[in-house]
């Protein structure tokens, strides 16, 4: 059962990293082994969404398609995927998009645990749509507003004044607009495949190709943001 988590800070803000992993229909553009992906459905519920998705990967001479749902939820920045069918036997993913003052996320952690559908089960609309509490928790993490790195006038006077003094009367440079607006990606994925010889097939370049996710939507966040700020 492969599983990769990663946090990696980047250059751009979490509501443009939002942004650009929930325009999924742009991934084959640019995403790993993304060959095809197809929107079914489309639905929209107190200011989220939800998408059924078929995505078609493939690897040389392999191709494999599997249909996901896509719960985007904006005012969390959060992302969430639930696999419904297609070669897995199940496929959890998860994306958040986070402060850099926010508290880190320990490796591999769950907020929920969620019973895995059985294999060719279509996911249960509930899990996305109606998990309640599921989405309050994410909402509160994710409205969390970022600490702001500007002091209020007297305060930062004051302080100024200090460090001055301290650095031989020179002030501190302010902190740059890119610190204010960087912001951290969290990427979780667990997955295995039905098919042992599937997964002896394209285990490994699936499990390198998720690697290089997080990667490869920084590298399209400095092309379409640009990365002089």
């Amino acid at each position: 059962m492969p599983n990769f988590h990663t946090q990696k800070p980047v250059r751009h803000s979490a509501a443009q990293m939002y942004d650009l992993v929930a325009d999924i229909e742009s991934y084959p553009q640019f995403l790993p082994m993304c060959e095809a992906l197809t929107i079914r459905s489309r639905r929209e519920r107190e200011g989220n969404t939800l998408l059924v998705a078929d995505m078609t990967v493939g690897y040389k001479l392999l191709r494999e398609s599997f249909t996901t749902q896509v719960y985007l939820q904006p005012a969390a920045r959060r992302i969430d995927v639930h696999y419904v069918d297609g070669p897995f036997k199940y496929l959890e993913n998860r994306w958040q998009f986070l402060p850099l003052s926010a508290p880190v996320i320990a490796a591999g952690h769950k907020e929920q645990a969620e019973a895995r559908p059985a294999a060719g089960a279509p996911a249960p609309e509930t899990r996305a749509v109606d998990n309640i509490e599921g989405k309050k928790r994410a909402q509160q993490q994710g409205d969390s507003p970022p600490v702001s790195l500007a002091q209020p006038e007297t305060a930062a006077a004051t302080k100024g004044e200090a460090a001055s003094a301290a650095n031989g009367g020179k002030a501190k440079p302010a902190a740059t607009d890119a610190a204010i607006e960087a912001c951290r990606v969290d990427f979780y994925i667990d997955y295995a495949f039905k098919n042992p010889l599937l997964a002896a097939l394209m285990g490994t370049m699936f499990d390198i190709a998720f690697r290089k996710f997080t990667a490869a939507f920084e590298t399209r966040a400095d092309t379409i943001y640009g990365i002089d700020r």
